[in-house]
């Protein structure tokens, strides 16, 4: 029993040190050398070139203060507080209301008149940036008769001071998150660029996999065959396009509305659901087509109409965040569900590595929710772990294609196939069907009344007539794409070679030939059928390119390694360029109706015999050799 479970134990342990790694190594919170302590942070003596401003800002609640002011004595601080701990004003009291306005101050000792970059985030909804008492920078207005929300990020430079101090203005009255939530990046501006480009460039690498596969399955699903698996897929990569895109769109689109920051929390659940319907597919988990539609339906009715009409309800805003965590906890019930559910039924690699990327995803959904982690290069969890699954769905639906064009060019291979073999038993049904022309060419002549051969070869047209009826059995049995099944059987050579020589006499006859045979006789292991075919082929070419009057020779041989039998005849010679191309389908020096197959067919059968044929034409003769090896 638990070995079923080692598979799903080791995802979770492995699953768990990943984000864990995460958490430590790409952390904007963890990454410091020096952290701030009472709203002062000294950075005059420290060896990183990149720091991040995560910790120990001085808030001034319900208060929005210029430096004068500060400096001045007015305002009243709330408390030291770190950046993303928490989500709104309210800071953490669920009965005040998340909107409103503050002020953040930070001061930093660093080494003066060195240029310096602010990588600023995004801050909701609107905020002023004073560096040194100088306003550098308006994201919308601030003021609360003027409130305009603007979120972007942006990038702002200064020269340093020994005491360099930042305060920030914000104001928030329509956004589900207020203030400043993601740590400002601090370094020169080389660092900075350098840290924006990797971002940017693993984002890219993250969508890139995604929108091809994603287009791809879409225009199979549409066009192809509305497989589920390739719908599913299409829309999981274009729900993880919406959910990632938004770090790449915030730094090219400079756009003042909320669209993209809904359009990021829309894909992240649907990203979700269609991961969830996908591994149910792909373990063979049924999922009727109106439970999905009514699933989607719940969640587009309860978490993402609300969060384009009526965010600015501050009830609305606490219920969305249960809603959404109440989803991601039943979604990830599920997908454990179908998991356990089908541990008898996994096997094989593909399935086990599916069931770690579910587990990944899953473990990363939650530990995502932790504090104080906030990825500096790599990303969520969650995306990285998405990812992850794309990746092994595009492996498993490319090696299926792969799979298919293989498939495709078999088949077409095979139609091929068909119509060479077509050709073959056209071919090899000739010798016999040209031997009974012949016969009843010299019954209408009359020549054969003459020397009283009527009732011979009446016999040997039943003789053909009956080597036809096996032929086409015989050829009806063969597959070109494997060896021949060879039927072998014990017989005299000379025997078989003495039956050709008087199956053909009428052929001899009409071109004034004479047939030779001798040598040694032996006793071999063949197909009688097979070589049949093999030496009526070569015998019909040898009597056609044969000059009249001539004599041609069968004549067998023993050695110590094989058996052969070589067919000569005097007459028109093969052209040396043309020697090696005759064992080719589809080669022939004659003009007409021929195939050029015959050649071909006999070197395949002598191959199934452990033989070959070699060809000696030169001198005005030509000789066929049959070689068989000795077992």
């Amino acid at each position: 029993m638990m070995k079923k479970y080692r598979i799903i134990i080791f995802s979770f342990l492995l699953s768990l040190g990943f984000n864990i790694f995460l958490h430590h190594f790409d952390n904007k919170y963890t990454y410091n050398d020096y952290d701030a302590l009472c709203g002062v942070v000294d950075y005059s003596s420290s060896s990183q070139e990149l720091h991040f401003l995560t910790s120990q800002w001085e808030f001034y609640n319900h208060q929005l203060l210029t430096p004068e002011m500060i400096g001045d004595g007015q305002g009243v601080m709330t408390r030291y507080i770190d950046i993303g701990q928490f989500g709104g004003f309210e800071l953490g009291n669920q009965d005040e209301s998340p909107h409103g306005q503050a002020t953040y101050r930070l001061r930093i000792y660093d080494k003066p008149q060195q240029v310096m970059t602010m990588q600023l985030p995004e801050i909701y909804s609107a905020y002023s940036l004073y560096v040194n008492g100088e306003l550098l920078y308006k994201s919308g207005e601030v003021e609360k008769q003027n409130y305009q929300p603007f979120i972007l990020s942006t990038d702002i430079t200064f020269t340093t001071q020994e005491c360099n101090e930042m305060i920030i203005q914000v104001s928030d009255y329509d956004h589900y998150y207020s203030g400043m939530i993601y740590p400002i990046a601090y370094g020169n501006n080389q660092s900075i660029h350098i840290y924006e480009t990797i971002q940017t460039l693993i984002k890219g690498l993250q969508s890139f996999l995604p929108l091809i596969m994603g287009l791809i399955c879409l225009i199979s699903y549409l066009f192809v065959g509305r497989k589920a698996r390739d719908g599913y897929f299409s829309l999981v990569c274009m729900s993880y396009l919406m959910y990632i895109l938004y770090a790449i769109i915030h730094l090219l689109i400079k756009d003042k509305t909320l669209l993209w920051y809904r359009i990021e929390d829309v894909g992240y659940y649907l990203l979700i659901y269609f991961i969830t319907l996908l591994i149910a597919y792909q373990y063979d988990y049924h999922i009727h087509r109106k439970q999905i539609i009514c699933g989607l339906f719940i969640i587009v009715i309860s978490l993402i109409v609300p969060t384009f009409f009526i965010l600015n309800h501050v009830f609305v805003i606490y219920l969305l965040s249960y809603i959404g965590l109440f989803y991601k906890c039943l979604l990830s019930f599920i997908m454990i569900y179908i998991i356990m559910k089908n541990l008898y039924n996994q096997g094989g690699l593909f399935l086990n590595l599916l069931t770690c990327f579910s587990v990944f995803f899953i473990v990363s959904l939650h530990m995502d929710n932790k504090f104080w982690y906030e990825p500096i290069y790599l990303g969520w969890g969650t995306e990285i772990a998405g990812f992850c699954v794309i990746t092994y769905f595009s492996v498993i639906m490319i090696h299926e294609k792969i799979e298919l064009y293989k498939g495709y060019q078999f088949i077409q291979k095979s139609k091929e196939d068909i119509q060479d073999y077509i050709y073959d038993v056209a071919h090899d049904l000739k010798a016999p069907a040209s031997a009974l022309n012949g016969y009843i060419e010299l019954l209408n002549s009359g020549i054969a009344k003459k020397q009283n051969k009527e009732d011979y070869l009446l016999k040997q047209m039943e003789k053909k007539i009956h080597i036809l009826s096996k032929r086409v059995s015989l050829l009806q049995t063969l597959d070109l794409e494997k060896d021949f099944v060879l039927e072998k059987e014990y017989l005299s050579i000379l025997s078989l070679i003495n039956e050709l020589k008087e199956k053909y006499d009428v052929h001899l006859i009409k071109k004034d030939l004479t047939l030779d045979v001798f040598g040694k006789d032996f006793y071999i292991s063949v197909d009688k059928e097979k070589l049949n075919i093999c030496l009526e082929n070569i015998l019909m070419n040898a009597i056609e390119y044969s000059d009249p009057h001539t004599t041609l020779v069968i004549e067998t041989k023993e050695n110590e390694t094989c058996y052969e039998i070589i067919i000569t005849n005097q007459g028109q010679t093969i052209p040396k360029k043309d020697l090696s191309l005759i064992w080719e389908r589809g080669y022939t020096s004659k003009e007409g109706d021929h195939s050029g197959l015959g050649l071909s067919i006999c070197q395949k059968i002598m191959k199934a015999h452990m033989g070959e044929i070699e060809v000696i034409s030169d001198n005005h003769q030509t000789s066929f050799i049959l070689k068989m090896i000795k077992k």
